[in-house]
């Protein structure tokens, strides 16, 4: 990819940059690059992953870098954003298309399912009026079910964030 193709605001750009911003676009790269961050982290296996303090983290990356890289390849325009009230109660991923909220996302790296991970969804999903079926919890298992407001999902079944 061309940096003309990107879009960085102009300083951030490798030929004009200052230390300062050259750290930050690399910031930038390593959300994109799951493996990278694990890498550089010291995680250079699949059991490290499973053990490690990031394994959350470095699974949340993940999902929000498989739903960005799904909406752009149908060249489809995505506004991405998490939320969190007052209360400290968040939502990883907010889905906005045509100018309202369509998705809130939960993720959880655990392979099983949890029914208290849906608490902060059915709190703060129905002020945003995200719809029931917009409410979605991505999790490292693999089998997708609903329940009463919302959906679990693996990987296996992103599309469904797609649509």
């Amino acid at each position: 990819m061309e940096f003309d193709e990107c879009k960085y605001p102009p300083c951030m750009k490798p030929d004009e940059c200052n230390a300062i911003s050259r750290i930050a676009h690399f910031a930038t790269g390593l959300r994109r690059d799951t493996g990278l961050a694990a890498n550089l982290l010291g995680i250079d296996t699949e059991e490290h992953t499973f053990s490690s303090q990031y394994r959350g983290s470095l699974y949340e990356n993940a999902v929000m870098v498989e739903i960005i890289k799904r909406h752009q390849a149908l060249g489809r325009e995505l506004l991405l954003f998490y939320w969190r009230d007052s209360n400290k109660k968040e939502i990883d991923a907010i889905l906005e298309q045509g100018g309202r909220p369509r998705y809130a996302v939960e993720v959880k790296s655990s392979a099983t399912y949890n029914p208290k991970s849906f608490a902060t969804l059915e709190d703060l999903a129905p002020m945003m009026d995200v719809p029931t079926e917009g409410r979605f919890m991505v999790y490292g298992g693999d089998e997708a079910f609903s329940i009463r407001h919302s959906h679990v999902i693996g990987l296996g079944d992103f599309g469904r964030l797609v649509a």
